[in-house]
């Protein structure tokens, strides 16, 4: 993880499956060490998206309008091409079309922008 510093991760703790050919074999690895394990992965993958969101800030982004943000029924929520969710202000009738934002703050999850 440190050489390739992802944007995001998809990441959960491994669990058997009946069927599979890891389901009978020995050597299990504890709950509690598997949930250590994960977020450790995490904190750091979290360290990353943010440095990677931060480098975002001050760019123009073409986004993808999807709907209503999650966090203010006041904004909107869209994406870039490469899948980021930005947060912005703007009108309903936005919804499905492209538009262009500035990024101006970056979290972990998510970015916020302004309708240039």
């Amino acid at each position: 993880m440190e050489k390739i510093r992802f944007d995001s991760v998809f990441s959960f703790k491994y669990s058997e499956r009946k069927g599979t050919a890891a389901y009978g074999l020995g050597g299990k690895v504890a709950e509690a060490e598997k949930l250590r394990r994960l977020k450790a992965l995490q904190s750091l993958q979290d360290k990353y998206t943010l440095q990677k969101n931060r480098e975002m800030e001050g760019s123009s982004q073409k986004i993808l309008v999807e709907g209503t943000s999650r966090n203010s029924s006041h904004d909107l929520m869209g994406r870039t091409s490469s899948w980021k969710i930005v947060n912005f202000r703007g009108k309903p009738e936005l919804l499905g079309k492209l538009v262009e934002v500035k990024i101006v703050n970056a979290y972990v999850h998510s970015l916020r922008g302004e309708i240039i």
